[in-house]
């Protein structure tokens, strides 16, 4: 298997490919988003001892990270202007007989120096990154990560021209609406 096989896998199969405590409970916040895997990784990231048993984080700022996952996740398999994930994605594609658990480590692993924790950590978000966008082509899923954008930023803009016009307290919207704005827009699949 390489990079754009995996890109088409079954979502079973990845959730399979999470270590076996991962795969229990990435299960269990799929069916209590309701089958949104958006809402999954942000239940992911804002878990704390009291409501699962790990890894902590603001449930306010979990959509916000998880966005910036997403963002990663597309510079690696699409590839960025800084090229800093150049040489992974190279090593990925230039092996045949990797194993989706590989593929998943690698790719953890090589996001988590720009977002700064550990890999062991954000492969489930991955994972349902990766869910969330269905079995997909390469090509299509870095087109529609463009287009995405595109229309984030329109829709960021208007907000923004139309909130200078009604008010000076813009930063204070900004700062509630920007982040709606990209969850929704990530969501809709």
């Amino acid at each position: 298997m390489n990079l754009v096989n995996f890109l088409q896998m079954d979502g079973n199969d990845l959730i399979a490919s999470l270590d076996g405590y991962q795969q229990e409970l990435v299960k269990v916040l799929i069916d209590q988003a309701g089958g949104d895997y958006c809402v999954a990784a942000d239940n992911w990231l804002s878990a704390t001892p009291s409501n699962t048993f790990k890894f902590g984080g603001e449930h306010k700022k979990s959509s916000i990270f998880r966005d910036k996952v997403f963002e990663e996740v597309e510079k690696f398999i699409c590839g960025c202007d800084d090229g800093r994930y150049d040489k992974e994605r190279e090593e990925l594609n230039s092996q045949t007989d990797l194993t989706k658990e590989a593929i998943i480590s690698a790719l953890s692993a090589a996001i988590v120096n720009y977002i700064g924790v550990a890999g062991a950590f954000i492969a489930p978000v991955v994972v349902l990154i990766f869910l969330s966008t269905g079995k997909i082509i390469k090509n299509a899923w870095c087109e529609m990560m463009k287009e995405k954008k595109k229309r984030l930023m329109l829709k960021y803009q208007y907000r923004i021209n139309n909130s200078v016009r009604l008010s000076n307290g813009l930063t204070k919207w900004v700062s509630r609406t920007v982040p709606l704005i990209f969850c929704h827009i990530f969501s809709q699949t």
